[in-house]
């Protein structure tokens, strides 16, 4: 179990990986993701929702990203997101 911060919904895939491109280095791991209303982008991977909280806390002052922490399982084959 890990936590990440999920922005978006995003319009395009491209929108994105701009965003991506803007906050690699530091949030890393990055993924983007394909739903329903569009696309995700998932930032960093913490052990802790309190670790995460500072993810999404440096997104917002550094970026001016706002996101929602989330919980992320892993199983041999899927990754599933938990969230509000």
């Amino acid at each position: 179990i890990s936590f990440s911060v999920a922005l978006g919904p995003l319009a395009t895939r491209e929108e994105a990986r701009q965003i991506a491109g803007l906050i690699k280095g530091d949030f890393e791991p990055l993924r983007v993701v394909r739903v329903r209303s569009g696309f995700m982008l998932y930032a960093g991977a913490a052990g802790a929702s309190r670790d995460a909280l500072g993810i999404k806390i440096r997104l917002a002052e550094e970026f001016g990203l706002n996101g929602r922490v989330v919980r992320m399982v892993n199983d041999s084959e899927r990754t599933y997101i938990y969230g509000d």
